[in-house]
């Protein structure tokens, strides 16, 4: 008859070693998944200690009150900026939101490609169904192409010459057709 004598030491220090390794590694991971405020910029400083970061009181207050963009709106008065960053997804940068017209006019117009280019959460929406569209592209020479051939119909004197003159016609009776009766 065989008596068993437990673990060697080796054993137990390839478990230790094995579960050391696990822990460290998770530590990584957590460290990693956490939200990374970017300086300067308002935040809730709970959500920057949580993996989820905003999406628990987002979702609690769409469960009650209303919808995300309610939510979205409420922040810029909760934060009392203009100008603030949402943590809505581990392991990716923050959502800055910009409230004030006129900063959002400044980012649109005269800082596209520097300092901000396009969300990666419409590349993602918008992809599948239009994926050569402008909505899904990075500021690179296609899209600056694209901006070119359309920058004159964005222009006032085509907008408010040419297409307001085609359209003249046309809305009265775009706006009088919900009113008609299903049977004429």
């Amino acid at each position: 008859m065989t008596s068993f004598s437990g673990p060697s030491a080796t054993t137990i220090a390839i478990i230790a070693t094995v579960l050391a390794t696990l822990l460290a590694l998770l530590c990584v991971l957590y460290r990693a998944a956490l939200p990374k405020p970017i300086p300067g910029i308002p935040h809730h400083k709970v959500s920057a200690t949580r993996i989820l970061g905003d999406v628990p009181p987002m979702l609690a207050f769409t469960s009650k009150h209303g919808t995300f963009t309610e939510w979205m709106a409420l922040q810029s008065t909760e934060l009392k900026s203009p100008v603030y960053q949402l943590f809505l997804k581990p392991f990716c940068h923050p959502a800055v939101f910009v409230t004030d017209p006129r900063e959002a006019q400044d980012v649109l117009l005269r800082r596209t490609g520097k300092d901000f280019d396009r969300s990666q959460f419409f590349k993602n929406a918008f992809v599948g169904t239009m994926p050569d569209h402008h909505i899904v592209q990075s500021t690179n020479d296609k899209f600056r192409a694209g901006r070119r051939i359309l920058q004159d119909t964005m222009a006032s004197g085509f907008l408010n010459n040419v297409r307001i003159v085609e359209t003249d016609g046309t809305d009265l009776s775009i706006t009088t057709l919900p009113l008609a009766s299903p049977e004429s």
